[in-house]
C-alpha cells in the first residue's frame, strides 16, 4: 500500500500542509528503506492521525500532546505539529542536518536549508545549530548513536560543542541516556563508539567510575589501565562472538543472546556487562609485597554497579544479567587455575542459572584480551578450550534438570514436608547432573534411600 500517496491526497482534500521529515527522508537519500515515517503537519496532528488511521484501517495512538502515531500492520507513521510558524522554522529546530530534511507532499519537492544532503553524501553528523546541545543535551549522545548506526563521522565543530557541553548530560533522566546507550551497543563495533563517547567527554558523565579506572589497572597480568582493558575485552567479544556460533552449541548460544530483554536482544545487555566487568578495581587496588592486586574487585564491582543501575533506571532483568557478569567473571578463572570438579561445576551452574553463558563469554574475552597483550597465545587457546568445555557442561546441566519427580511424588514416596521437599528435588537434580540418575526409577530409588 502506498501510504505516502494516500496521505498526500488526504492533505490535498483537507487543504493541509503535510511534510515527510526526518529519518525517513534521510534513509531515502541513502537508498535505505525507512523503518518508520515521520510527518509534520501545519494543523492538529491528532485529528490528522485519527483520520489517516481510519482511512488505512490502522490503529491510532496518542503518544504526546504534539505527537500522534498510526500503526498499520508493522509500519509506524508518526505525525507531529510543526515546530514554529512554518516548515523552515521546524527544520531549524531539529537536531542534525542529516535529519533536518523535508519532502513537501504537495509537490514532492525536497526542502534542505541546512546542507543535510551534502552531509549525507560526505557521511557527516553535524548539529543544525550551536544551541542544539543546550536545547536537548541528549543530542550529544545521539550524535554518537547516529555515527554508529550510519557509519558516519562527527563534524569537528559539533564534536567541540559536545566536549564543551558534556556536563549538561548530568541533568538528563537516566532512562533516556540508557535508551541511547542501548542503540550504540546494537552496533557490531560498539567498542569504537564507546571510545568515541570517551573522546567527547561523555563517557565519564554516564559512568563516573571510568575516570579512576584510567589511572590504574596495570599489574603483572595487565599491561594497560582498567578502562583500556575493558574496552579491549568488549572489542574481542564483538570481533570473535561469531566464532562461538560455529561451535557445537553455537545455535543454542545464539538463541540465548537473541532473547528479548525489555524489547532488545539480550546480547546488548551482555555487552554492557562485559564493558563494566572490572568497575570494582579502583576501590579494590592493593599493594601486596610491592605487587599490585585487585583481590575481591568483583564483589566491590557489584556494589558500584548498583549506583549505575539506579541512575540509568535499569530493569530488574538487566541488572541481574550485568550483576552476574561482574560478580562471576573471576570465579571462572579460579576454576581454570584450581581445577573444576563436577561438584564445583554444578554449584556454578546452579548459582548462575540462565546467566551462565553471559558470564562464561565475558570471562573468555577478558582473558583473551589480557593474554593478547602478553603474547601468550597458547594460554588463550587453553582457556578457550576450557570455556567450551564449561559451555558443554552447562547444557548438560540444563538437560539434567528434567523433572523426574514432582513435589507431590516426593511427599508420597518419603512423607517429606515443607522445605525438605525442595531439598530432595535439588538433590535429585544434582545426582542427575553427575549421571547417577537417568530414569524416573533411579530417582525414586534415590529419594527412598536418602529418606524424608
Amino acid at each position: 500500500m502506498n501510504y505516502i500517496d494516500i496521505i498526500r491526497k488526504y492533505a490535498e482534500n483537507k487543504s493541509l500542509e503535510i511534510y515527510m521529515v526526518g529519518g525517513a527522508v534521510r534513509d531515502m537519500f541513502m537508498k535505505r528503506t525507512p523503518s518508520d515515517y515521520d510527518f509534520a503537519v501545519n494543523g492538529d496532528c491528532h485529528s490528522t492521525a485519527r483520520d489517516i488511521a481510519e482511512i488505512l484501517s490502522g490503529s491510532y495512538v496518542n503518544m504526546h500532546s504534539d505527537v500522534a502515531r498510526v500503526v498499520v500492520d508493522k509500519t509506524v507513521l508518526d505525525f507531529t505539529n510543526l515546530r514554529g510558524f512554518n516548515i523552515y522554522e521546524d527544520l531549524k529546530n531539529r537536531d542534525f542536518t542529516i535529519n533536518a530534511l523535508a519532502i513537501d507532499l504537495k509537490n514532492f519537492e525536497t526542502i534542505d536549508i541546512t546542507g543535510g544532503i551534502e552531509d549525507i553524501e560526505k557521511g557527516v553528523v553535524r548539529f543544525v545549530s550551536n544551541s542544539a546541545a543546550c536545547d536537548d543535551p541528549l543530542r550529544m549522545v545521539r550524535a554518537v548513536r547516529f555515527a554508529s548506526r550510519l557509519g558516519f563521522t562527527i563534524d569537528e565543530d559539533t564534536a567541540e560543542i559536545i566536549r564543551d557541553k558534556a556536563y549538561l548530560l548530568d541533568i538528563m533522566p537516566g532512562e533516556r541516556i540508557l535508551e541511547e546507550l542501548y542503540k550504540i551497543f546494537e552496533s557490531d563495533r560498539s567498542h569504537v563508539y564507546i571510545k568515541k563517547l570517551d573522546e567527547l567527554n561523555l563517557l565519564e558523565r554516564i559512568f563516573p567510575i571510568i575516570r579512576p579506572m584510567k589511572k590504574l589497572g596495570k599489574c603483572r597480568y595487565h599491561v594497560v589501565d582498567a578502562y583500556t582493558h575493558s574496552l579491549l575485552t568488549l572489542k574481542f567479544f564483538e570481533e570473535n562472538i561469531s566464532n562461538i556460533f560455529d561451535t557445537e552449541h553455537g545455535g543454542k548460544i545464539k538463541n540465548h543472546l537473541d532473547e528479548n530483554i525489555n524489547g532488545r536482544k539480550r546480547i546488548y545487555t551482555t555487552k554492557i556487562g562485559v564493558f563494566l566487568h572490572d568497575i570494582g578495581k579502583p576501590k579494590a587496588v592493593n599493594m601486596d609485597g610491592g605487587i599490585v592486586s585487585f583481590r575481591g574487585h568483583e564483589k566491590i564491582g557489584v556494589q558500584e554497579f548498583k549506583e549505575i543501575a539506579k541512575r540509568l533506571a535499569m530493569s530488574i532483568k538487566q541488572r541481574e544479567i550485568i550483576k552476574s557478569i561482574i560478580a562471576g567473571h573471576m570465579r571462572i578463572l579460579g576454576l581454570f587455575k584450581q581445577g573444576a570438579s563436577d561438584r564445583a561445576l554444578y554449584r556454578l551452574f546452579a548459582d548462575l542459572q540462565d546467566n551462565t553463558i553471559d558470564v562464561l563469554l565475558c570471562s573468555l574475552y577478558d582473558i583473551t584480551a589480557t593474554r593478547s597483550l602478553l603474547d601468550e597465545d597458547g594460554e588463550s587457546r587453553k582457556y578457550s578450550d576450557f570455556i567450551l568445555n564449561l559451555i558443554d557442561g552447562y547444557y548438560r546441566y540444563e538437560s539434567s534438570r528434567k523433572k523426574f519427580l514432582t513435589g507431590r511424588d516426593i511427599m508420597d514416596i518419603t512423607g517429606a514436608e515443607g522445605s525438605r521437599i525442595g531439598k530432595l528435588l535439588k538433590m535429585v537434580e544434582e545426582q542427575a547432573f553427575y549421571g547417577n540418575i537417568k530414569t524416573r526409577e533411579d530417582a525414586v530409588n534415590f529419594v527412598k534411600r536418602v529418606g524424608g
